[in-house]
């Protein structure tokens, strides 16, 4: 799916303030139409902001100290689609992430099929290429 269809079907975060917390009151249902595990892209967004972040499951919600705008969310999501989601060559959604046996990451396109090095190192990846 061509980046700007795809970015369309994503919710808008919603977020709820608390005493010293921002809560993304929809968070499962990004990570659903993202197709990533709530779990995963709540450590991403931990990893990003530097900040402690947890996710209450039985509510699908991500609580994360301090305070953040919708707008610095949205940049935060942003940049994890542009990373794990959108293949690098073809600009579409539908890559898949994987290691070979020697531990290098690569992703390969189910749109364009390109098949490559994953071009952006960094220590989330660790977390991004586990099974």
């Amino acid at each position: 799916m061509e980046s700007g269809q795809f970015r369309k079907q994503i919710p808008k975060i919603a977020i709820k303030e608390e005493l010293n917390h921002v809560i993304i009151t929809n968070f499962k249902r990004i990570a659903s139409k993202l197709k990533q595990k709530p779990q995963k892209l709540a450590k991403f967004f931990s990893f990003d902001v530097g900040r402690e972040t947890s996710y209450i499951g039985h509510l699908g919600m991500l609580r994360i100290r301090g305070f953040y705008m919708g707008d610095e969310l949205e940049a935060i999501l942003e940049h994890f689609i542009n990373l794990y989601i959108l293949c690098p060559e073809c600009s579409f959604a539908g890559i898949e992430l994987y290691k070979k046996s020697n531990g290098e990451s690569f992703y390969n396109c189910r749109i364009c099929n390109v098949e490559a090095a994953f071009p952006h190192e960094n220590r989330f990846n660790s977390i991004m290429f586990r099974a």
